[in-house]
């Protein structure tokens, strides 16, 4: 095809390619098409969640679940290798239970497995992932998997996915800001389980010391430190989605947020990270639709103003809604405090 030379100014020769190329790209995401694409993607992904959601619980499959999410995240991980590979891991820990083992000797077998592999087994301890533990790929399972470093999504997800191959009782469990494992005992209570520090027992009281943004609210409300079901523990792996979402920084990526966070709330009710991704997201879309076109409220089309009471409404609702159960955001101060705690363990490893 031949291209109309009076479409473009004469100069147009002499510009780099790469910034063609950029202005291409503007155009295309610019265009119609385009945000119709993007908002297909956002229905397709919501639509996968809320059948994952409206699953049983029964057949309700952890590792499926979440490499699911993780493909939505990076389409380039191969699913049914990684699906593979836990399988065989469950396989090794299965076949290392010591005949008629309890559930807390199986619980001890899949931790030594994880964090304390036999120096003659050539396998590398899964470990927190101290030097790049934010980057968002330090949740996806391939990569904790292949690295052996994660954090506090990763690390938890792996150990409940593997306890539920294992037919062990483990959960995940919340506090601020982290996710954690509950392992019930042989005796019907409840223990915590610190994966991120090598599997170790963290009780209530431990995890209270840990976190200062921990109120009286909240722990009477129970958004934090209680086992979660297992509807709940797929509303959780699909939570790094309203990152996702957050990080598209448009109109279409906000509304894709507060529609899931709405969804995510629906089946969770105490998911308060949902809330928060809620709030924010209605602000969002306030920002973009309102803000950035309009100087004064009063210069919003009148077509448009029912629109825009509903989105205020709902950043309203939904950040009450969270400090009404007892939700604090972090400050400074408490970030200050984890980086510092990441900094100590790193020298002590050194």
């Amino acid at each position: 095809m031949t291209t109309n030379p009076t479409l473009f100014p004469s100069s147009i020769k002499q510009w780099p390619t790469t910034l063609l190329l950029l202005i291409l790209l503007v155009l295309v995401l610019a265009s119609p098409t385009a945000q119709a694409r993007r908002t297909g993607v956002y229905d397709s992904n919501f639509e996968t969640v809320r059948s994952m959601l409206q699953q049983p619980e029964a057949q309700m499959d952890f590792a499926v679940i979440k490499l699911t999410v993780d493909k939505i995240l990076d389409p380039s991980i191969d699913k049914a290798a990684v699906l593979k590979q836990l399988g065989d891991m469950a396989g090794e820990v299965r076949a290392a239970f010591p005949l008629g083992a309890s559930n807390l000797a199986k619980f001890k077998v899949l931790r030594d497995y994880l964090y304390q592999p036999p120096l003659l087994s050539a396998r590398l301890p899964y470990v927190y992932n101290l030097e790049d533990d934010r980057n968002p790929s330090a949740k996806l399972l391939s990569v904790y998997l292949r690295t052996h470093k994660g954090n506090c999504v990763s690390m938890p997800i792996l150990f409940v996915i593997l306890g539920q191959k294992l037919g062990i009782p483990v959960t995940l469990v919340k506090a601020p800001a982290h996710i954690y494992v509950k392992f019930k005992g042989d005796n019907g209570q409840w223990y915590g389980v610190e994966t991120t520090s090598g599997g170790g027992w963290a009780d209530d009281e431990w995890q209270k010391k840990q976190f200062p943004s921990l109120t009286a609210d909240a722990l009477a409300s129970g958004i934090y430190l209680q086992p979660l079901t297992k509807k709940e523990t797929v509303a959780v792996i699909a939570e790094p989605l309203l990152d996702k979402y957050e990080s598209d920084r448009s109109a279409d990526g906000e509304e894709a947020r507060v529609k899931l966070a709405l969804l995510l709330v629906d089946h969770y009710p105490k998911d308060v990270v949902a809330m928060v991704h809620a709030y924010f997201g209605y602000l969002g879309l306030r920002q973009h639709l309102f803000v950035e076109k309009y100087p004064q409220p009063s210069d919003i089309p009148v077509n448009m103003r029912p629109r825009y009471e509903q989105i205020e409404s709902g950043w309203a609702y939904w950040g009450t809604k969270a400090k009404a159960l007892g939700y604090r955001p972090p400050t400074p101060a408490m970030e200050a405090a984890y980086r510092e705690r990441i900094r100590l363990a790193r020298t002590a490893k050194q």
